[in-house]
């Protein structure tokens, strides 16, 4: 059976050089995180996240979540969609980047 969660280990000590192009801001808000047609549990789950810029974020969650899905933030100030690029381990639980879909027009 194929592992499609793509989870690494991030080194200890290890400084990756920056490959991002635009702002990212800090965070510690609180969001729930739902993936529609998961059966596992739990669904939604709790997450934090950890920094956001204008096209993702990085959440940080207790369980993992396989990369290529498709999930929903729910957060104080409305849904956000978006997909699961990133699906890392560290100490403190899971690492998800998510990559936001843009809003319909």
């Amino acid at each position: 059976m194929e592992d499609r969660y793509s989870i690494s280990i991030a080194g200890a000590g290890q400084k990756r050089p920056e490959r991002r192009s635009e702002w990212r801001k800090s965070s510690t808000d609180e969001v729930l995180v739902k993936v529609p047609g998961w059966a596992g549990e739990p669904n939604p789950m709790r997450a934090r996240i950890v920094n956001l810029s204008g096209q993702g974020m990085s959440l940080l969650t207790q369980h993992p979540v396989q990369c290529g899905v498709h999930i929903e933030i729910v957060m104080s100030r409305g849904v956000v969609v978006g997909e699961v690029c990133r699906c890392r381990h560290e100490a403190t639980g899971y690492s998800l980047g998510v990559r936001i879909k843009p809003e319909a027009a």
